[in-house]
């Protein structure tokens, strides 16, 4: 049993901290404004950031301007206000850190305008979710190898629960710490690119117009037209007419058209000519057909 209550009081540690966490995460996840505790994280952060690289009890010429300058840029992503605020002499942290802190939230108001106010809302609520699940998970990997190795602390004359509750504590500021800086650093250099909607082509009109007969049968239509005007079409004329409306003429075959009113129409070879000269047709005028 006393095994038993050491593992839930380890799992309560858990537990409060689990409780934060989703806490938090509902709150966002309803909608909430993120953008208040944007402000109280610029400020806290680089506030504490300023005091530990410019101690108040150190000279001005003492402070690490050159750590700041690298911190604040990664941070925020502006550059040279480190180096101006050197310049102009300033002295005294906490007004470095007022500076610092207007210049970074002035040129994330110059963000949000150009973007709009919903959009920069719910973005924020975007960047906030996501560094909390990232963090969160590794927090919890840590978690269970700091509970796995505590009861090595007992050979050190020293409770492992205290110890855990100890380390679990100042694990899970730092974890605050982290998501409150990674949050920032997000939300101050993202790039918003605003995508143009593809401009859709214009449906072609097309119209189907149906081929005419003159179109299909053009030669069949120049033939019958030669014809008309020539007295009959020859042999030669409806063979090509036929050919060109998509037909195959057999080689050496001869079409007859006979006319009611031709004379020689169905005069035989060996009849007499019906021009009256007494000859044959095929010695007269059937010579040549």
């Amino acid at each position: 049993f006393a095994a038993r209550k050491h593992v839930l009081e380890y799992d309560d540690v858990m537990n409060k901290q689990r409780e934060v966490i989703y806490a938090e995460r509902n709150r966002i996840l309803d909608g909430k404004d993120v953008h208040d505790r944007l402000v109280e994280m610029m400020t806290e952060t680089v506030t504490e950031a300023v005091l530990d690289l410019c101690p108040e009890k150190a000279y001005s010429e003492e402070w690490d301007w050159d750590g700041l300058a690298l911190w604040y840029h990664d941070l925020t992503g502006i550059e040279g206000e480190v180096e101006r605020q050197r310049t102009v002499g300033t002295d005294n942290p906490h007004e470095l850190a007022d500076a610092l802190v207007g210049a970074a939230l002035g040129a994330y108001e110059a963000k949000e305008a150009s973007l709009g106010e919903a959009p920069t809302r719910q973005l924020e609520r975007q960047v906030m979710l996501r560094v909390i699940d990232t963090r969160w998970m590794e927090h919890l990997l840590e978690m269970d190898y700091l509970k796995e190795g505590i009861g090595l602390r007992a050979m050190g004359q020293r409770d492992p629960l205290t110890e855990y509750k100890q380390e679990a504590y100042e694990m899970f500021v730092g974890l605050v710490a982290q998501i409150n800086e990674d949050f920032l650093r997000t939300i101050m250099r993202i790039q918003v690119v605003r995508e143009e909607a593809p401009v859709e082509p214009s449906a072609a009109k097309v119209t189907y117009t149906a081929p005419s007969e003159s179109t299909i049968f053009g030669g069949a239509a120049k033939a019958a037209a030669a014809a008309g005007t020539a007295g009959g079409p020859t042999p030669e004329q409806i063979a090509a007419a036929g050919a060109a409306a998509g037909g195959k003429a057999e080689p050496g075959a001869r079409t007859v058209v006979k006319d009611k009113d031709d004379p020689y129409a169905d005069v035989g070879r060996n009849d007499p000519c019906p021009c009256g000269s007494g000859k044959k047709y095929k010695k007269c005028h059937g010579a040549n057909a």
